[in-house]
């Protein structure tokens, strides 16, 4: 019975960090035309990585969605083994990264509504060569992802993120 925990909890965590993996390609995909922008070019392809990345995040947890219900169905005929593996640590893994995952999401939100303030208003009241620079500034802002896509992925990544690191286990020695 302690090896199929065992075995249950190391499928259960692996497909998190597939999960983790997934987002994290989604994410870096989509942040591809801020992060090298000669390599998309214009604004239509960007607008296309963040659909292909849209497309391939949704596709991926899609899957794994279908895999963790098909895991639960099978713990569902071992109660003792579903209580086993989805004891009180886990549960409070799960609750400190929700935590977190909110946390984090309400501050990036918060950023983000905040840099577009803060730039709106340098930009109405700038003069000749601050303008350029804001307006350089504003190309380059413009090739985010908009505000809520940005904010989902990094809520989801530090949902994940931050279960994998509390429902580690600790090395003895």
């Amino acid at each position: 019975m302690a090896t199929e925990i065992e075995r249950m909890n190391r499928k259960q965590k692996n497909m998190i960090k597939g999960i983790f993996l997934a987002t994290t390609i989604a994410f870096i995909w989509c942040m591809l035309p801020t992060l090298s922008p000669g390599l998309v070019g214009n604004w239509q392809n960007a607008y296309g990585t963040l659909v292909g990345s849209s497309i391939f995040w949704l596709l991926s947890l899609l899957v794994f969605g279908v895999l963790s219900r098909l895991h639960k169905k099978k713990l569902k005929g071992y109660p003792s083994l579903y209580d086993a593996v989805n004891d009180d640590r886990i549960k409070l893994g799960w609750l400190k990264a929700y935590r977190l995952a909110f946390i984090v999401a309400f501050i990036t939100s918060v950023f983000w509504w905040y840099f577009h303030e803060v730039y709106a208003h340098w930009y109405m009241s700038s003069k000749g060569s601050e303008r350029e620079m804001l307006e350089f500034l504003l190309r380059f802002v413009r090739q985010f992802p908009n505000g809520p896509f940005l904010v989902l992925y990094i809520a989801v990544l530090s949902l994940f993120g931050s279960y994998l690191f509390f429902s580690r286990e600790e090395k003895n020695g």
